[in-house]
């Protein structure tokens, strides 16, 4: 029997559902599970940063949304006679083009007037829940067992992939000598979300001052390279912009060499937590409850809650929440993250 699993639509989203399917795995053989997911994302489940043990058929759509893009599933569907199927989406269309790709047992939950296409429609937790443990939700639903949640997800990319992204940085001019602090500047869910490139830039001078031979690797998105680049041109010291410049798997592999991180609430925030690179996650207009990193002494979260957060907006014309976090408080929260590394400050 295959069951068929439509993946989120985010980077960090499909690091959050890792969890769930560990659960699955205890379960289905590796051949009878068919994921759906974006073409971008495929290299989140597949070796190196899934053990070829571990990974299951993938089946990619094209980049972008709509009913167009969803509908390429239908064939890879009805051809793997799928007849079980779990959404960890939350639309119309991705429940629509399952069932018509003939799978007729559907598990979400019931959200976007769907319900009446799920087998198993699951009421929808609202902001109750941390996300990792709603989608574990999904999976125990599924599966028929009570969900195990506060689990941590994890990536263990394998030592080749990280070795080889070494070997791409120091091609890059990227050399040992002193801590790498990577940071991610960019959001693909929009604006809102990002601590501003002014303060992101005075984040990167202090650094350089307080931290002997610090390096600063900034992070991002094909899209993000001319932003990122702007932003290390306006800062002295060794500053390196890897947008634009690897692949998903390469970027993820590169997260694992920093010893501190700095992120929005973005994928890679949740890449480098998955990784347990020490991190400084920043948060505004999204409630830190339920999409925090997770971690204990490895992890620094700061929020300050302003009067019109949370909002969940893309686009903000003020930036009050994010502009609340100071340079000071960042930086003081890479040096504690730096501490915690064993030699993260010599």
């Amino acid at each position: 029997m295959t069951l068929a699993v439509r993946t989120p639509n985010w980077i960090g989203d499909c690091i959050m559902i890792q969890p769930a399917l560990s659960a699955l795995r205890r379960v289905y053989a590796k051949d009878q599970v068919l994921l759906v997911t974006r073409g971008q994302l495929a290299q989140l489940f597949t070796p190196p940063l899934i053990s070829p043990e571990e990974s299951f058929t993938v089946v990619t759509l094209p980049v972008g949304s709509g009913w167009r893009s969803e509908f390429q599933a239908l064939r890879p569907l009805r051809k793997s006679h799928a007849r079980r199927g779990l959404l960890f989406t939350n639309s119309f269309v991705s429940a629509l083009s399952f069932r018509m790709g003939g799978v007729s047992h559907l598990t979400g939950y019931s959200r976007d007037c769907r319900g009446m296409m799920l087998r198993n429609a699951i009421p929808w937790p609202g902001k109750r829940e941390h996300q990792v443990d709603a989608y574990m939700d999904l999976a125990a639903s599924e599966l028929g067992f009570k969900a195990e949640h506060g689990i941590r997800p994890e990536l263990n990319i394998s030592g080749v992939a990280v070795e080889n992204a070494r070997k791409r940085l120091h091609e890059m001019g990227v050399y040992e000598g002193g801590p790498w602090i990577g940071i991610s500047p960019c959001a693909a869910y929009g604006p809102a979300k990002e601590w501003p490139h002014d303060l992101q830039m005075g984040l990167i001078r202090v650094l350089q001052n307080r931290i002997p031979g610090a390096l600063v690797i900034l992070f991002g998105g094909p899209g993000d390279f001319n932003r990122l680049d702007l932003l290390a041109s306006g800062t002295s010291g060794r500053v390196i912009n890897l947008a634009a410049s690897m692949s998903l798997t390469e970027s993820i592999a590169a997260v694992s060499l920093c010893s501190a991180f700095v992120s929005n609430d973005s994928g890679m925030m949740h890449v480098a937590s998955a990784l347990r690179v020490p991190l400084v996650a920043l948060f505004g207009p999204t409630p830190p409850q339920r999409a925090h990193p997770g971690g204990g002494d490895d992890t620094v979260v700061i929020h300050h809650p302003v009067n019109c957060a949370p909002c969940s907006r893309r686009i903000c014309d003020h930036h009050s929440c994010m502009r609340a976090i100071t340079i000071d408080e960042v930086a003081l929260g890479v040096q504690q993250c730096l501490w915690e590394r064993d030699g993260g400050m010599q």
